[in-house]
């Protein structure tokens, strides 16, 4: 079987699965309005029918954060980046200047955990 596993992926025996995963090949999506409003109403009744806290991974729940951070300083989103374990974003300020931030997925947990809260008082 183990034979099988390393030819099928065509890796090291010696190199940890979460290695081989993170020197995977980075690409690039662009989703317009139109796709981001579809997916947000498709995973809609996921949210509001649980007690818990959407995935902190999922691309809709990164959105959904950065755009409450973006929308507090006034500011425009201009690009997001999403790796596994971050996401790094630009957007223009109220003065029209480019702004970087990036957050670990740590971060993101306890902004989201911020949130919850706030929304629950």
């Amino acid at each position: 079987m183990s034979k099988v596993w390393r030819a099928l992926i065509h890796r090291d025996p010696g190199t940890d699965i979460v290695d081989w995963q993170l020197n995977s090949t980075s690409f690039s999506r662009t989703y317009s309005q139109d796709d981001l409003s579809r997916s947000d109403e498709h995973h809609f009744t996921k949210r509001t029918g649980s007690a818990d806290l959407p995935d902190i991974y999922s691309l809709g729940e990164r959105l959904r954060i950065v755009g409450r951070l973006v929308n507090a300083k006034g500011g425009e989103l201009v690009h997001l980046t999403k790796t596994l374990n971050s996401v790094s974003f630009q957007y223009r300020d109220k003065d029209g200047a480019l702004q970087s931030e990036e957050y670990s997925a740590d971060d993101l947990f306890r902004i989201q955990q911020q949130y919850s809260s706030d929304r629950g008082n």
